[in-house]
């Protein structure tokens, strides 16, 4: 998915590939991640390619019994504050916010209420 900044120029753009590894079971394998910047190397949107990274998983297997909270974002030490992504199937990306031991979305988050 393409990101864009306030003036519509390109800022970062997320390419995920899913692959299904049991029947009904997709996990993103691969993702590509682009950050744009302008001529003058300022941070925020542009033209110009400043960071690509690449993501590739090389192995995951099925386990056929765990926990049920091994898969939860709480099972992970989140300090408040911390900004998690959610990516779904299609790429879509949505940023989260640990706040009061929940996620909240970013646009939702006290700190940008209290502006």
């Amino acid at each position: 998915s393409l990101m864009l900044d306030p003036d519509g120029r390109p800022y970062r753009q997320i390419d995920v590939q899913g692959e299904e590894i049991a029947p009904g079971v997709w996990f993103p394998i691969r993702a590509r991640l682009q950050m744009f910047s302008d001529d003058d190397g300022d941070q925020g949107g542009g033209a110009r390619l400043v960071t690509l990274r690449e993501y590739k998983v090389r192995s995951v297997g099925i386990v056929d019994s765990f926990e049920p909270d091994t898969f939860t974002w709480k099972s992970l030490a989140c300090p408040a504050g911390l900004t998690l992504y959610r990516t779904d199937v299609l790429g879509e990306q949505r940023a989260l916010v640990v706040e009061n031991g929940e996620l909240v979305p970013k646009d939702l988050t006290r700190e940008r209420r209290e502006r």
